[in-house]
């Protein structure tokens, strides 16, 4: 195995323990209540993102802020 091998498994081994955090956090249990306001989040988004954890309007402020 040379240099490229190791480089390539440990790139992929990095991407994989990326993958297995973010699966665990988006599979936490979802509540009623915005992690962000603290108000209750709407029926029609609970619906359409049955795990969301953030109202519409502090999910898309905290994906405005991430862009910037």
């Amino acid at each position: 195995m040379d240099d490229a091998d190791r480089a390539g498994r440990l790139v992929l081994a990095e991407i994989e323990g990326a993958l297995r955090r973010s699966r665990s956090r988006n599979e936490l249990p979802a509540s009623d209540v915005c992690l962000g306001c603290g108000e209750d989040i709407d029926a029609e988004r609970r619906a359409a993102v049955p795990h969301a954890r953030r109202c519409f309007d502090c999910q898309s402020a905290l994906e405005r802020k991430r862009r910037s």
